[in-house]
């Protein structure tokens, strides 16, 4: 994102304007959306808009990097009815606490509007206990993910799915990321590239931060930090087809959901 795009191709949010459907094209089955961290709770928000929107184009399950596949039968039940709603929170209690409750805010809200939860990950005992897993284990959870991507598509309909920015894109060290694995194996899908939204507490705070990014220098210098807004991006089958930016104002000190 350090390369600005022309003012005229930059896209802002207003009211009743539905930016997923500007960048979605109906026939799409498959929407990555990519966070820059774990740890960014605006962009685990920004996602329960995406199903809002995308759900009026049949998007009817939600894939999540944050759960492995072999809690996909539990995942399934607390779709339907909220069971095992307290293991499935502890998991990310254990493993996401950063963000534990934007991503239980997550899940409350698509269980509410009847969006299937679909782990992508692989089952966490092929990679937990490995402290450095590497270009290998990166790729082979890649993967896995589009392996778990295509299965869901084929047989269920459209999927969302919401994972790290380096598992959705082909990254030089890293190899080849979800999306071009699933043009591998001929599934076309789009990437959402998140920025902005950081996770600052005061304007001031959200200010400082903002100017300080190098890799969103321009935003800053544009003074459109607090907007919501998205452009094209280089797309192709290793990059991201869209950035949407995120509003860099204060959020809440603390997770909201307990």
């Amino acid at each position: 994102m350090n390369k600005p795009p022309l003012s005229n191709d930059i896209v802002f949010s207003a009211p009743n304007k539905n930016l997923y459907r500007m960048m979605v094209r109906p026939s799409t089955k498959i929407v990555i959306i990519a966070e820059a961290g774990h740890w960014n709770r605006a962009h685990s928000h920004e996602v329960i808009k995406a199903i809002q929107q995308l759900k009026k184009l049949g998007f009817n399950q939600l894939g999540m990097e944050e759960f492995p596949s072999d809690l996909n039968e539990k995942l399934a039940a607390y779709s339907k009815s909220g069971a095992h709603a307290t293991e499935l929170y502890a998991h990310l209690e254990e493993y996401f606490y950063s963000n534990k409750g934007y991503y239980v805010d997550l899940m409350k809200a698509a269980q509410s509007m009847g969006i299937t939860i679909v782990g992508l990950d692989m089952p966490y005992k092929h990679f937990i206990d490995n402290s450095n897993p590497g270009k290998e284990e990166h790729l082979n959870r890649n993967k896995h993910m589009t392996a778990i991507i295509q299965k869901y598509t084929l047989s269920s309909g459209k999927i969302i799915a919401f994972m790290n920015h380096y598992h959705a894109i082909t990254d030089p060290f890293l190899g080849y990321g979800v999306k071009n694995l699933l043009s591998q194996v001929g599934a076309h899908s789009i990437v959402i590239d998140l920025a902005g939204g950081i996770n600052c507490t005061s304007r001031i705070q959200c200010d400082n931060e903002a100017s300080e990014d190098s890799e969103h220098s321009w935003v800053f210098q544009k003074q459109l930090h607090q907007k919501r807004f998205f452009f094209k991006s280089s797309g192709g089958v290793n990059g991201a087809d869209f950035i949407l930016h995120l509003p860099q104002v204060p959020m809440p000190s603390t997770n909201v959901t307990n």
